[in-house]
């Protein structure tokens, strides 16, 4: 009967021992498992943030082009205004000049 009992706890501490070496091995995997998940949630980030940066920076070149291309067309308008400006001013210092000579 004593023997029997200590057959019982021996079997019991090997199942036990049993138990935790697979509990460390499970523990073991679930970490690997979440340090590769955290691996790719970071990736996975740095893809997002890229390709946001991505469509970020265009969205901005696109509208300073638009700026500058608006900006040439004012630029043009006011030049071509100025022109006129300074045809209408030479005619009528030419004229100015001939009816002093006159």
């Amino acid at each position: 009967m004593i023997s029997d009992t200590i057959k019982a706890v021996k079997d019991a501490e090997a199942k036990a021992a049993e138990f935790v070496a697979h509990a460390r091995q499970q523990a073991s995997d679930i970490q690997k498992g979440s340090e590769t998940d955290c691996e790719n949630i970071i990736k996975e980030a740095q893809s997002s943030a890229k390709m946001f940066y991505d469509q970020m920076m265009e969205a901005a070149k696109a509208a300073g082009e638009e700026t500058l291309a608006q900006a040439a067309q004012e630029t043009l308008k006011e030049t071509d205004a100025l022109r006129a400006l300074a045809g209408e001013k030479e005619a009528a210092a030419i004229d100015s000049i001939i009816a002093g000579l006159l």
